[in-house]
């Protein structure tokens, strides 16, 4: 070949090593983004709830109805009570 320069470029280009890091400290939040938003879409559709429910308007507010929750499935607690203050000295002018 005589006259005839060859040029081949290379598929994966090397990078200093500190690009490489950067290049994955940039990636590594999307693909952890992209990873939980899939997690949330299997947990969805997966829920086995035939019914999701929906809000309706009331006099006092919004109320869901139907859904997969009962109203025993919620349990909140009564609140402890609250202490007594303990006896301070009142204070003399």
């Amino acid at each position: 070949m005589s006259g005839v320069t060859v040029f081949v470029a290379p598929v994966w280009p090397r990078a200093p090593e500190g690009v490489r890091m950067t290049r994955v400290r940039d990636i590594a939040p999307l693909v952890a983004a992209a990873a939980l938003a899939v997690g949330a879409v299997v947990a969805a559709r997966t829920a086995g709830c035939d019914d999701p429910g929906h809000y309706e308007v009331r006099s006092w507010g919004y109320e869901l109805v139907g859904g997969c929750i009962a109203p025993g499935d919620i349990v909140v607690p009564n609140p402890a009570p609250a202490p007594k203050p303990a006896d301070a000295p009142f204070a003399r002018d």
